[in-house]
C-alpha cells in the first residue's frame, strides 16, 4: 500500500475589508445580547455590557422585605460591567475575550 500524503490546507490571508465585515457580524451578534460598542478599528473592537439595576425589584424589596433590599443594593454596588474584546486575525479567525 502506497502512503498517501496528507492534504494540507493553505490558509488564505483576507483583506482588511473582509476582516472588517467579519468583525461587524460579530459586533452585531454581541449587540443582540446587550453589549454596547465602545471602540472599534479595522480588525478589533471593544464592547461593554453595563450592569443593570431593576427599580421595580428594588421598590418591591424595600416595601415588603427591608433586609433583602439592602442585600440587593450591596450586590448591585459590587457588580461590575462586563467587557468583550473581539479581534479578527489575517485568516478570518475570530477571537473573543470576556472580562
Amino acid at each position: 500500500m502506497k502512503g498517501k500524503s496528507p492534504v494540507v490546507e493553505k490558509k488564505v490571508e483576507l483583506t482588511i475589508e473582509e476582516r472588517n465585515q467579519i468583525l461587524r457580524e460579530e459586533i452585531f451578534k454581541l449587540s443582540r445580547l446587550g453589549y454596547i460598542l465602545v471602540q472599534q478599528d479595522d480588525v478589533s473592537a471593544q464592547l461593554v455590557l453595563r450592569k443593570g439595576f431593576s427599580c421595580f425589584l428594588a421598590a418591591f424589596l424595600f416595601v415588603f422585605f427591608i433586609v433583602p433590599f439592602f442585600v440587593y443594593v450591596i450586590y448591585y454596588a459590587a457588580k461590575k460591567d462586563r467587557y468583550a474584546y473581539v479581534t479578527v486575525d489575517q485568516y478570518g479567525q475570530v477571537r473573543k475575550t470576556f472580562s
